[in-house]
């Protein structure tokens, strides 16, 4: 991966997240991005969102995808790209796998 694709995927994942603390999420919801991955052309985007607690994973992600016009808007101004790649939201399940790991070992730590 090219130096200008790994500073872009850095700059976008950074400003994503400043904008997605905008959006009016539940107050009980923790969002993050996880990782982006920029196309070799910059034409596609690929962000991937941590959602805690789990339970509110498909919510946030419906949430995020309603608000995806304005996300694009707000992000193609912070960049000042000529053209901005197609933004394109999944969710990201490494945290849901890391709560289900804290939740077994709580469970353990109780047993004992």
């Amino acid at each position: 991966m090219g130096r200008r694709v790994i500073q872009l995927s850095k700059e976008i994942e950074k400003n994503l997240g400043k904008i997605l603390r905008e959006i009016d999420f539940s107050p009980a919801q923790l969002i993050t991005v996880t990782e982006v991955s920029l196309s070799s052309l910059l034409n596609q985007a690929r962000v991937s969102l941590g959602v805690l607690p789990s339970q509110y994973r498909e919510e946030a992600l419906a949430k995020v995808k309603k608000e995806k016009g304005r996300i694009k808007r707000e992000l193609a101004h912070s960049l000042r790209m000529k053209k901005m790649p197609e933004v394109n939201f999944y969710l990201d399940t490494g945290l849901e796998k890391a709560e289900n790991v804290e939740r077994i070992l709580h469970q353990l730590e109780e047993e004992e």
